[in-house]
């Protein structure tokens, strides 16, 4: 009996430490973790799916900047600047305007030339 037990111990321990064992064993922890990884595999295509979204609004921006650059920038500068002016700062037309020679010599303590 002793002798029948000891190659039975012998059989179990060589089946454990055997790679078929190890196949087994495996095959039954990913089983058990397949909900888990699933769950991770999942959010995983998720947040792919995000970021092509917002790389993709991303660039759909950057095209829109590179056709108008600054359209909505200068609107708002112009607004701005139309309402800080009062009436009577408007100038009536381009001619109006001082040329820069002219704000030179406005400038110039003797009032003329240089």
């Amino acid at each position: 009996m002793a002798k029948t037990g000891k190659k039975i111990g012998r059989f179990l321990s060589s089946v454990r430490k055997s790679e078929f064992w190890r196949g087994v064993t495996k095959v039954t922890h990913e089983m058990r973790d397949l909900p888990t990884t699933l769950m991770r595999e999942a959010e995983i295509e998720d947040l792919h799916k995000e970021l092509e979204q917002n790389v993709n609004q991303i660039g759909g921006i950057a095209k829109e900047f590179q056709q108008n650059p600054l359209k909505e920038f200068n609107a708002e500068i112009q607004t701005s600047l139309d309402s800080s002016l009062t009436a009577k700062d408007k100038p009536n037309s381009i001619k109006n305007k001082p040329s820069l020679k002219n704000q030179a010599d406005l400038s110039s303590p003797e009032g003329g030339n240089a």
